[in-house]
């Protein structure tokens, strides 16, 4: 340590740096520990890389576990009643991710928010949506003819499965206008 305590010399790479680099930790001297942040992380990922098979198995025993008790096998949460593997917030990760390409926690608030703001119920069908059963996550405008509104967490919202079947690349009205077609030409024909 040099200049009053504010930097300190890293243990791996050498270098002083400011205390701010230094993790926090009370059993060393000075609260913090004697690598550098940047050289703790090297030093994880090298490890994780060279443990790799240790690591998977590892992971791997403990989700078994979490789902025998009937937990998330990411988090000690209640699985939900229809899924093999997550509680609602993973659920709805897992979707973003592979929907929006963005499983953050902010995403994950985003879209339960907007699954409650629509009562729970799809909105071309009004049936109501359980996590697990009948939900996907649609593009408001198709991501065929809008490739930019991919990972645009304001062009989703929650759908039925057999909605977002039937809807597939369209748009909600050229989805709206289908449905009406096909309606008017049903009755047309009914009543011959």
């Amino acid at each position: 340590m040099n200049d009053a305590v504010r930097t300190k010399k890293c243990g791996r790479c050498k270098a002083y740096l400011p205390l701010d680099n230094f993790r926090k930790d009370v059993r060393y001297r000075y609260e913090r520990v004697s690598w550098c942040r940047k050289c703790h992380i090297e030093y994880q990922r090298e490890h994780r890389k060279k443990h790799r098979k240790q690591y998977n198995a590892m992971n791997s025993r403990w989700a078994k576990r979490q789902l025998e008790k009937g937990l998330c096998c990411h988090c000690r949460n209640k699985r939900l009643p229809h899924s093999n593997y997550w509680c609602e917030e993973h659920y709805i990760r897992q979707v973003a991710y592979k929907r929006l390409q963005n499983a953050s926690y902010d995403t994950y608030k985003i879209l339960l928010n907007k699954f409650n703001a629509q009562n729970r119920k799809c909105p071309y069908t009004d049936e109501p949506l359980e996590f697990g059963v009948n939900t996907h996550l649609d593009h408001i405008l198709p991501v065929n003819t809008f490739p930019e509104l991919q990972c645009d967490v304001n062009n989703v919202e929650w759908v039925s499965k057999r909605a977002n079947r039937m809807k597939a690349d369209m748009t909600k009205e050229e989805f709206y206008n289908t449905c009406k077609y096909i309606s008017d030409k049903w009755m047309r024909e009914k009543y011959r």
